[in-house]
């Protein structure tokens, strides 16, 4: 007994190395970090989207294959690896993109990449051939996609340089829910005690007004509602912004507009203690007939602003209310369900449909049910007759919440 004993107590000793945490394992609880120094790429003298070593690590519309036209024309032929010095060397990646009404251009770490608080470090070159009269550079962050900076909710805080100066600025802008930005040091007492702002400008060592500049390091740091921009650590913007329309994570992007610029180093320290909360789908409701009023009813899901009632031949209809008129359907077979449509999709993705309910509507040869009967108006949806529950829509919640759940950590340490 005693040998049996020592056996398994020798056993679980064997084992408690398997289950203790490593650090890699705990360094799993936040987002890696992200940096580039732009080293691994070729200097082909194509433009980065053509590149699929820079697409894969970097992410904007075009790199994910979307049309090159309207808002995002300017993203293409923008970008280029390149030696800073001729033909060898280091390599930089030259953003140029100084002509045209709508310059802006803009790239952000690939996937599921949401922070909250965080420093971002990068150099910058203010070149300044074919600059009209000023360039900017910076970081959009607090997105709620990764598009366009008028396309979506963000913050962006940037260096500015006129080409005619030896000195640079930061500016601060917010833009709500897309939409033109609004620069925040213009906007007054608009809100109150919640928003201050000071901006300094930096005289660059050695730069020339006129000419290319020296290399910068540009710093921002981000913790909860402040935001800092620093110019070779010097502090240029300090902004405290006090409002809950940017308090969540989000994803962020290297930005530029009318600028000829040229970047290295680029690096994302992540100072969050958690990942990125998961996002996933709102309650499904639990439709039911009430026979009586001639309708399909469900529960007010929390978190929904409508609802979509689909049929089983594909036509569907958004309401606004909890149920759907059913006097509108043609004689036939449906079969009906109802998905709940979040607020918010950033935060919380729409349900899954509900359990498909069965009606049949009988035509006027029929004598096994009710006739159908005539239209609702918008509130409604068109259904009719009698009705039977199906089973399943438990269990595509669950596959959706695993499924959400495995992507959301299926990101690359970079």
């Amino acid at each position: 007994m005693k040998k049996l004993i020592l056996c398994i107590l020798a056993a679980l000793l064997f084992c408690l190395p398997a289950v203790s945490v490593s650090a890699e394992d705990a360094a799993a609880s936040t987002l890696p970090d992200f940096s580039d120094d732009f080293e691994s790429y070729e200097v082909t003298g194509n433009p980065i989207e053509e590149d699929t070593a820079v697409t894969e690590k970097w992410e904007n519309n075009v790199f994910r294959g979307g049309d090159s036209v309207g808002m995002d024309a300017h993203i293409y032929n923008v970008g280029h690896i390149e030696y800073e010095q001729e033909d060898s060397g280091n390599k930089v990646l030259h953003l140029k993109n100084t002509t045209g009404a709508d310059s802006f251009f803009y790239m952000g770490p690939a996937g599921d990449y949401r922070v909250k608080d965080f420093t971002v470090t990068f150099k910058v070159r203010f070149l300044v051939e074919d600059v009209i009269e000023r360039s900017w550079v910076g970081i959009s962050f607090r997105k709620k996609a990764q598009v366009h900076y008028t396309g979506t909710n963000n913050l962006m805080f940037v260096l500015q340089r006129y080409a005619a100066s030896d000195a640079v600025a930061g500016n601060a802008f917010s833009i709500m829910n897309g939409g033109e930005p609004t620069d925040l040091a213009s906007v007054g007492s608009l809100y109150g005690d919640k928003l201050s702002i000071t901006q300094t400008p930096y005289t660059v060592p050695d730069a020339v007004a006129g000419q290319d500049m020296p290399w910068i390091e540009y710093k921002l740091e981000v913790s909860g509602n402040n935001y800092k921009i620093y110019a070779d650590d010097t502090l240029v913007c300090d902004c405290t912004f006090d409002i809950t329309a940017f308090d969540y994570f989000g994803y962020l992007s290297l930005n530029c507009c009318t600028s000829n610029v040229l970047i290295d180093d680029f690096s994302v320290t992540v100072n969050d203690e958690t990942l990125p909360p998961e996002v996933l789908p709102i309650a499904t409701p639990e439709v039911t007939l009430n026979a009586e009023e001639g309708r399909l009813e469900w529960n007010e899901v929390g978190g929904a602003y409508a609802y979509r009632v689909t049929f089983a031949d594909g036509n569907e209809r958004t309401v606004y209310t909890a149920y759907c008129a059913l006097d509108s359907l043609e004689p036939g077979e449906y079969d009906i369900t109802v998905t709940a449509l979040s607020e918010d999709t950033f935060f919380a993705l729409n349900s899954e449909p509900s359990s498909p309910v069965h009606y049949v509507v009988s035509g006027e040869s029929e004598d096994n049910g009710d006739e159908g009967g005539g239209g609702t108006g918008d509130e409604g949806g068109g259904c009719n007759s009698s009705a039977a529950g199906a089973l399943g829509g438990a269990a595509a919640v669950m596959a959706a919440a695993a499924c959400a759940l495995a992507l959301r950590k299926a990101f690359k340490r970079r």
